[in-house]
């Protein structure tokens, strides 16, 4: 078990905590308003993922370079949060701010703000996963589609070069060619 260092918090802390002195201290106040200053960034839509943890972590990165520590109270005194729950507190604040937000404009009950929040985030991973399934799936065809051309070039004897592009003219138009793909894969999206 690693040994727990006690620090003295100093006035750019960012105390991890609740109550009137966490809230109060001069860290917490000024970090309310880097969340603040970020926050419309946070919430686009078209943020993925990983846009979002590099924000967080360029918030935690702005705060260090200042010489701020995010820290919490514990039994020994006052210790510096790690890496990962630093993290987790930046994302939580903005998580939260943003609930706030949307609980104002709509007048939902916090609970209700932050689920539609999860809802809508939900909803806009499962379009990028279809579209990107959609993706490969039309990958597919065009694999197959090259594939039974060279197939059909070779047994019309059409091949006089091999360096020549992939995309060639049959002479006699083959009206099973699309049969052929659509029996050889399986489409996600008949279903």
């Amino acid at each position: 078990m690693s040994k727990v260092i006690s620090v003295t918090p100093a006035s750019g802390d960012i105390l991890c905590g609740r109550g009137i002195t966490c809230y109060q201290h001069t860290g917490n106040v000024q970090f309310r308003d880097v969340i603040a200053l970020n926050l419309p960034q946070y919430t686009d839509p078209s943020l993925t993922k990983l846009q979002k943890t590099m924000m967080i972590q360029n918030i935690i990165d702005s705060q260090s370079k200042e010489g701020n520590r995010f820290i919490k109270e514990d039994p020994a005194g006052w210790v510096e949060l790690g890496k990962k729950d630093a993290q987790r507190k930046v994302g939580q604040t903005l998580r939260d701010s943003a609930a706030k937000i949307l609980q104002r404009k709509t007048g939902q009950s916090l609970k209700d703000a932050a689920a539609e929040m999860r809802t809508a985030t939900k909803m806009r991973t499962a379009a990028k996963l279809r579209t990107a399934a959609k993706i490969r799936y039309c990958q597919d065809i065009q694999t197959k589609i090259h594939d039974i051309q060279m197939k059909n070039m070779y047994k019309n004897e059409k091949c006089y070069n091999f360096h020549s592009p992939p995309i060639i003219a049959i002479e006699k138009p083959n009206t099973n060619i699309l049969g052929e793909i659509l029996l050889s894969l399986h489409n996600p999206f008949l279903r």
